[in-house]
């Protein structure tokens, strides 16, 4: 999904997606929701360096250590993250 790099705004909320791959190419993304899906990964997102605001409540997260890479995030919603140890 490289025609997808200028990409700002993402809503991907109830759609069962159970990853986030095609997300790598979306450099310019800063605002990210994904709720109600099916992630337990978030690795692809280390590439989004402009993400503001990120919304991914009600997944299957096993870590949230990569949003450390999203050194512009401002606001974060994890809500029911009762999976992550």
């Amino acid at each position: 999904m490289g025609f997808l790099q200028d990409l700002k705004k993402l809503n991907l909320n109830w759609n069962k997606i159970e990853s986030l791959d095609s997300c790598r190419t979306m450099t310019d993304l800063q605002t990210f929701q994904c709720d109600h899906n099916l992630i337990k990964v978030l690795d692809p997102l280390v590439h989004c360096k402009k993400l503001e605001r990120f919304s991914i409540k009600n997944n299957h997260l096993t870590s949230i250590i990569p949003l450390a890479f999203c050194i512009s995030l401002e606001k974060l919603n994890i809500s029911n993250i009762s999976e992550i140890l």
